[in-house]
């Protein structure tokens, strides 16, 4: 397969040259708006040559391209590469735009290619692996609770601005929603934002949601570049509770502990303090720890290996789209 890589994203360190090696894919080009430094370690990473937009268009000697430029500006490129016939993919999120969205969705279809979305948090087996092992001693889901922070000094960043990226819930909540169906088969059937704040720039530094699922489990999910760094899942469950580190950026070994409550006293104490305090998820219990550290398989080379043998097709499914934009939209609407 003969790859494009388009824009020169932090992202592309993600990526082992190893992995392309051991599935026959070829980076073709280097597309960026400018040569700098950046452009050319990816590069020399890469073993490919770094060529402008313009010298881009006459080009056609290759099968995919990745995109990995602003949200904003995805759309005209992404439109070209599939009116040329080629297959897509995306990093991360999709586009800022519903209706454009739609529309390429649509395009594609006609065309016949395809476009895969580079996420990740699809290809990790962490957790039902690990919820399965330990059911029958865990019991069943209760509550997520889910912490993504980390205190980024550059709130100018681009990827705090909603004109650009969207805002950090358009950043991050792709992550939360795929890492929902990794936990539960369960639909949403409603979400609250329950806190904002808003930086000096107008940018969003913190945003709090609370979710219900149809099957009556309830997540907090905190999103921060406000607080210390914790990235964290932890999912409560009748007799104990399961913490994974760093849920979307879980490397081959990665830490998990299993808390298994003590007694039956402390179990109803909790259940009484659900009942009384809504929003009561934060437990003050003493555990049973039992730390692991578990090696799984590398997300990084599953996505690959499913993009080379054209699986996991995306524009055939876009099952959470309109969910995505419902959530993502909810706190302009309220400051509407």
């Amino acid at each position: 397969m003969k790859l494009v890589l388009i824009g020169a994203s932090n992202n592309l360190n993600n990526f082992n040259v190893q992995i392309f090696k051991k599935l026959n894919i070829t980076v073709k080009y280097l597309v960026t708006r400018s040569i700098n430094d950046r452009a050319n370690f990816f590069s020399k990473k890469f073993q490919t040559s770094v060529i402008s937009y313009e010298d881009f268009k006459n080009k056609n000697d290759y099968d995919i391209a990745y995109i990995s430029t602003h949200e904003n500006n995805r759309y005209e490129i992404a439109r070209q590469l599939i009116l040329n016939g080629k297959d897509i993919i995306f990093e991360k999120n999709f586009l800022l735009d519903e209706s454009k969205e739609k529309k390429l969705i649509s395009l594609s279809k006609e065309k016949k290619t395809k476009i895969f979305q580079s996420l990740v948090a699809k290809y990790h087996n962490q957790y039902n692996q690990i919820i399965k092992r330990n059911y029958n001693k865990l019991g069943k889901i209760s509550h997520i609770n889910l912490f993504l922070s980390n205190p980024l000094k550059d709130l100018k960043n681009y990827r705090h601005s909603s004109k650009s990226n969207g805002g950090i819930i358009n950043d991050y909540l792709n992550y939360i929603i795929e890492i929902f169906s990794k936990i539960t088969e369960s639909e949403i059937v409603s979400f609250d934002l329950v806190k904002e704040k808003v930086n000096e720039n107008g940018n969003e530094t913190t945003v709090k949601f609370f979710f219900k699922f149809s099957n009556s489990i309830t997540s907090n999910v905190l999103i921060s570049y406000d607080l210390f760094k914790q990235n964290l899942c932890e999912i409560i469950c009748e007799n104990g509770s399961i913490k994974f580190y760093d849920p979307i950026t879980f490397s081959k070994k990665t830490r998990v502990d299993l808390l298994f409550t003590k007694d039956l006293f402390q179990r109803r104490i909790s259940n009484l303090k659900k009942k009384l305090i809504p929003y009561y998820k934060y437990y003050n219990l003493s555990y049973l720890i039992k730390s692991n550290i578990v090696e799984f398989n590398d997300p990084i080379y599953d996505m690959f290996e499913n993009i080379v043998a054209k699986k996991n097709i995306i524009n055939l499914e876009f099952n959470n789209l309109d969910l995505f934009h419902k959530i993502k939209n909810l706190n302009v609407d309220i400051n509407n």
